[in-house]
């Protein structure tokens, strides 16, 4: 019989895990023509998490790990005849999406998860509480925006968030081209993005934009009941996202490498935003390795928009 597997996951590899099961059980689960099994099987999905989200993967450590933290999130488990963890079902174990008394019941307490309220900190240095990146991540450095603290630009973005579902934030980096960010978040659906304390110079433009393209083809207006999106705008460009909050500990970013080149992190003017993969050992980078994370979002298709 399958055990249990005794990991503690952070909400924000809980949310990974619940995007991906989400997003590929939806695209999958019809394909089962068994009556006795309903969704994708485990084996199956587990692969796939090793291909998309390989850290995270080594910490679900297996196809029985996969299962239980998918039961864990109300994914509902089929174990067809010949029982589950056994063999002899052709498949072993099937993932499907919840049943609506499922969806209904209320997630399951986190230990070290970073929520509301967030861990509080004094400084980000060494003996910090520290995020332990074990998924991709899109890293982007906060500082003031004209006359507006980073502090006020969370709580106005967050604000979007409550009223319209989503907000843009506009960013300018050499490093994380709208199409690369696309790219990205279609390969790690879920994507956190981390605003981390730096050294941005401040922006002293206020022209707003009011239009928006993925493709710089079709533009539409921006959504309706977000704020301003100011900055440079010609040439801008934005993330979006879904989920924002304030956090308040400390990320080591020698813990990543900047994808697709496999390079330490480097930040700098002009390149204060960057898609980046959990380093499979220490890669030495900027001085300032440890920085403090101001806000941790959460990017929503279409991921990076470019802005008029």
């Amino acid at each position: 019989m399958m055990t249990k597997a005794s990991v503690d996951f952070t909400a924000l590899e809980l949310e990974t895990l619940e995007a991906f099961f989400r997003e590929t059980v939806e695209k999958g689960r019809n394909v089962v023509t068994r009556s006795d099994l309903k969704g994708v099987a485990s084996g199956s999905l587990f692969n796939l998490l090793k291909y998309r989200h390989h850290a995270l993967s080594l910490k679900v450590r297996s196809r029985e790990g996969l299962v239980s933290v998918a039961e864990r999130l109300g994914f509902s488990i089929y174990t067809g005849l010949g029982g589950r963890g056994l063999r002899g079902t052709g498949a072993w174990e099937f993932i499907d999406l919840p049943t609506e008394a499922k969806r209904a019941r209320q997630k399951p307490t986190v230990i070290g998860a970073v929520s509301s309220p967030p861990p509080t900190v004094s400084h980000a240095g060494e003996n910090s509480d520290k995020l332990v990146p074990t998924c991709p991540a899109v890293v982007s450095i906060l500082g003031w925006h004209g006359d507006e603290s980073p502090n006020a630009i969370v709580a106005r973005k967050a604000k979007d968030i409550a009223t319209a579902g989503q907000t843009l934030w506009a960013f300018q980096s050499w490093k994380a081209r709208p199409g690369a960010v696309q790219d990205f978040g279609r390969i790690h659906p879920g994507l956190t993005v981390f605003f981390i304390e730096g050294g941005a110079t401040p922006t002293r433009t206020s022209r707003c934009a009011s239009r928006m393209s993925e493709d710089e083809r079709n533009w539409v207006p921006l959504p309706k009941g977000i704020g301003p999106v100011t900055g440079k705008i010609n040439g801008g460009t934005a993330l979006v996202l879904d989920s924002l909050e304030p956090c308040s500990a400390s990320i080591d970013l020698w813990r990543f490498m900047e994808h697709p080149n496999s390079d330490p992190v480097r930040f700098m003017l002009g390149a204060s935003t960057a898609c980046l993969i959990p380093a499979v050992e220490i890669a030495a980078g900027m001085k300032s390795r440890y920085r403090r994370v101001l806000a941790v979002g959460r990017l929503a298709k279409p991921y990076a928009v470019h802005l008029r």
